[in-house]
């Protein structure tokens, strides 16, 4: 009998997080750049400003000026870091919004499928044994009623507002298994985040 060959295609997640660790490679290096930039422009204002300043006082007063120059740098210097640190958290924001979009709009194909099996395979202990129900959004429900063919849940008629995945529930309602796309990427938000800052900081 011919064994069926493995698939070697990630899943919906994995495909999405390979996804993003690519492209956090690539925006890296132009967020990096442009917040250079930023700083070399305002490094340059920063200098003309005090020349000017240097230029038309005296000798006397020479060292005051010294000190309000020194002022001046370490508050442009704190401003600039803090519109570095904005770009950042907008960049992870905008990564983690447009990785929601494609699992959101990812194929519901096999491996979709076999990625709701697996959860839920994995959710069902959790509730204690027994009949469970699933919800999906309205999208969803013809690959969701197929993922779960042969498992004892059955598909709710009403839909969840997620942009994939599945939400388990016991038969009684009392506990509530959120294995959406969502929470698949919040649970990888965290490793996703240290990997954005890694990057960004290696291209510093």
């Amino acid at each position: 009998m011919a064994t069926r060959a493995h698939d070697p295609k990630p899943d919906p997640m994995d495909a999405i997080l390979t996804e993003i660790r690519s492209r956090v490679r690539k925006e890296a290096d132009q967020l990096v750049t442009r917040a250079r930039r930023v700083a070399e422009r305002e490094q340059q204002h920063m200098h003309e400003d005090m020349d000017a300043q240097l230029a038309a006082q005296r000798e006397a007063s020479l060292r005051a000026s010294g000190l309000r120059e020194q002022r001046a740098a370490a508050r442009r210097a704190a401003d600039i870091r803090r519109e570095e640190l904005a770009q950042r958290q907008q960049f992870i924001e905008r990564i983690f919004s447009s990785a929601l979009v494609a699992l959101r709009n990812a194929p519901r194909d096999d491996r979709y499928r076999a990625w709701l099996r697996r959860m839920a395979e994995q959710a069902l202990p959790q509730l204690g044994g027994g009949a469970a129900r699933a919800l999906c959004n309205a999208r969803d429900s013809a690959a969701t009623a197929k993922a779960l063919e042969g498992l004892p849940i059955s598909l709710a008629a009403e839909h969840a507002d997620i942009a994939g995945g599945i939400i388990l529930a016991s038969a009684d309602g009392r506990v509530r298994i959120d294995c959406s796309a969502e929470a698949a990427l919040a649970r990888v938000q965290d490793d996703l985040r240290d990997d954005v800052l890694t990057q960004l900081g290696a291209n510093e």
